[in-house]
């Protein structure tokens, strides 16, 4: 064979079939050309449907990521240690310490032990020792009293040792109410004599399958489980230096080593709601988005359905298609802006994907000759 055969065969081989360019080409184009979703739609049948199928749910997941991962990253222990900390750091350093020492900073006879059993139930040994006198009389939870003005600054309650059974959300909610969660009575009055019917200390309560903890100063608390601080005992919080003995109490290091161990146990109780709470809003959003998809096929099918319409041809799965097609490039910016736009990033692709629905109806699908 002569080399200018060969050559001849090798060129036949290397050209491009027209029909593949022109459907790479149009298949780049719907990113940005609504013409291109129009003519993709209508002209790519068989199997090739399966792109702009993929194109939908592919744009879905797109868009809803930069929510996800946000909602992912989110540390329960944020929220407690972010300024102002309303008595949260001074409180549970002096809780921790009244686990194992007395006022008198001498070693309890009995060790008080709040543990977390792997069947997600709360234990308690020798809870009584944490009780507190008060001016009204001894309640049955821990007190860490201001003493410039002699009142609670942050407190610890136990869903134990009550006299009547009190299940968790009856708990929690005497507690958020600024109740007594054992007799459900109003704990505080103000100068007029009325109720008060919020806490006036910061605290962390304990249920018996469930915790939940609170500043003063925000509007509503933060829950947890004990799903994954199963085995953990809050006198082991007791920070320790180098040689394995107790820091000393009120210390710079005996603080900051508090905050790093509450801080590890508060985020281990929020995890398993942080992420149910996140895959439940990604699974609302990425259906509200698939919702939108298919309602603007549908929008796009309905406006072509005039008598004189020239576009009428189209029927109701070509116009699936081209909201398919036209969904990427949204979810695309979407993906980018979302993690910029943190509090809107579920409102963009929204925004933005119907912008182009909205513009491929009036330009690419409007009755009219283009201009």
């Amino acid at each position: 064979m002569s080399n200018e055969n060969k050559n001849k065969k090798y060129q036949t081989k290397k050209r491009m079939n027209p029909e593949t360019k022109d459907k790479i080409v149009t298949g780049f184009l719907t990113l940005i050309n609504n013409d291109a979703c129009v003519k993709a739609s209508r002209e790519w049948k068989g199997a090739l449907n399966i792109i702009p199928v993929t194109l939908a749910i592919a744009s879905v997941v797109l868009a809803v990521l930069p929510s996800f991962i946000t909602q992912m990253n989110v540390q329960g222990a944020s929220g407690i240690y972010t300024a102002p900390v309303a008595n949260f750091d001074v409180g549970l350093a002096s809780f921790t310490h009244a686990l194992k020492y007395d006022e008198n900073v001498q070693e309890r006879a009995n060790l008080v032990h709040v543990e977390f059993t792997p069947e997600g139930t709360l234990k308690t040994t020798n809870i009584e020792e944490l009780y507190t006198e008060l001016p009204e009389g001894t309640v049955k939870w821990f007190v860490d009293v201001d003493t410039a003005y002699g009142e609670p600054a942050f407190e610890v309650f136990f869903n134990t040792g009550f006299s009547t059974e009190v299940d968790d959300n009856t708990f929690f909610t005497r507690i958020n109410s600024g109740r007594d969660p054992e007799t459900g009575l109003t704990r505080y009055y103000d100068i007029s004599g009325a109720e008060i019917t919020k806490p006036l200390a910061s605290f962390i309560a304990f249920g018996k399958n469930s915790l939940a903890f609170r500043k003063v100063t925000a509007t509503r608390g933060q829950a947890g489980t004990y799903e994954k601080i199963a085995g953990i005992d809050l006198i082991d919080l007791t920070p320790k230096a180098s040689d394995g003995k107790d820091l000393a109490y009120n210390s710079y290091s005996y603080r900051d080593a508090i905050v790093t161990n509450w801080t590890k146990f508060i985020n281990s109780s929020y995890e398993p709601l942080k992420v149910a709470s996140a895959w439940q809003f990604t699974g609302v959003v990425a259906a509200i988005d698939l919702g939108m998809i298919i309602l603007f096929g549908a929008i796009l099918f309905l406006m072509t359905r005039g008598k004189k319409n020239p576009f009428r041809i189209i029927n109701f799965w070509e116009t699936m298609k081209m909201a398919c097609y036209g969904s990427f490039t949204p979810a695309l910016l979407s993906l980018i802006l979302g993690f910029w736009l943190v509090n809107w990033s579920y409102l963009i692709f929204m925004f933005t994907f119907g912008l182009r629905m909205m513009w491929m109806s009036m330009k690419s699908l409007r009755p009219l000759p283009k201009e």
